[in-house]
């Protein structure tokens, strides 16, 4: 089920049933983690995960608007109140719900205009698209010279890829490395560190230079210099908008100087990482760092 087309499988699942539905029953049902869900139906559609949940709902809204009292039509898109379902239709038909639905016994033609406005929008980037700028803590850390657990792909360049080459499960394995340093982290391997036949993309953990632990099956060990790691912090987000909040922060890194702090970006010393997303803290990655 997991391979066929992820926006059917979404919309299946959102036409059969009116109950609330989490990001964790989505990549239930799909059978797929959380994280590669968002990214893949981004991917695979240009739309986050959640923007198309929340636009299919609005549109089933509409269809039920002809019948039903509007407040009962909230209830059922899982509104908690009259105003937020009115905000909420508002931005997507332009268009209240009151107006909609005297409008759509007046005019036959309506709702058919209607919805090929909305999809014109929705072709055209501008619905449910967030464009608003978020604040960013930035901070530059110095890491020392150490070790790194990792399990490699073999041409992996982004999540996805990686996913589909070595499983979704390299995650909890790092994380029963007792002797850490930190976190498990996503990396992007700077060109010179990458081996030949190894993937771009790999996950790991760092631990000490004289580390002596067990490796897990299937994973090796890679020695990183010593460096300065430039870290971007977003504000914190609702997890299950974390694949927009991961979008939005690479927007801000993608234009950041970071000659404007005295530094320039050093690949060369390692590349850069991603820690899981966690919207309580913020989505954070960080990139190696050189004083100019």
């Amino acid at each position: 089920m997991a391979q066929k087309n992820l926006k059917d499988q979404v919309l299946r699942l959102l036409m059969s049933t009116n109950e609330e539905l989490t990001l964790d029953d989505i990549a239930l049902e799909v059978s797929y983690s959380k994280w590669y869900l968002t990214r893949k139906f981004k991917e695979e559609t240009g739309e986050t995960l959640m923007s198309f949940v929340k636009r299919t709902r609005m549109i089933c809204a509409a269809n039920n608007m002809f019948d039903k009292k509007i407040m009962d039509v909230a209830l059922d898109t899982l509104y908690r109140s009259h105003e937020g379902f009115s905000r909420a239709f508002f931005k997507m038909f332009d268009v209240s719900p009151r107006e909609y639905k005297r409008k759509m016994r007046l005019d036959p033609q309506f709702v058919a205009k209607t919805m090929n406005d909305v999809r014109k929008r929705i072709e055209e980037g501008g619905i449910l698209m967030s464009e608003t700028p978020i604040p960013v803590f930035v901070q530059v850390i110095s890491k020392p010279e150490r070790q790194l657990v990792c399990k490699k792909g073999k041409v992996a360049e982004d999540y996805f890829a990686y996913c589909e080459e070595v499983g979704c499960d390299v995650w909890d394995t790092l994380l029963t490395i007792k002797e850490a340093l930190g976190e498990p982290m996503g990396m992007w391997l700077g060109e010179h560190l990458v081996e030949s036949g190894t993937s771009k993309y790999i996950q790991g953990v760092e631990v000490p230079l004289n580390f002596q632990g067990d490796i897990p099956s299937g994973f090796s060990m890679m020695q990183l210099p010593a460096c300065d790691v430039m870290i971007f912090q977003g504000p914190p987000y609702p997890d299950a908008d974390f694949s927009e909040a991961i979008g939005q922060l690479w927007q801000v890194m993608e234009h950041y100087d970071p000659r404007r702090v005295g530094y320039e970006w050093a690949d060369d010393l390692g590349g850069s990482f991603q820690l899981e997303p966690r919207g309580e803290r913020g989505y954070i990655e960080g990139r190696t760092v050189k004083r100019v």
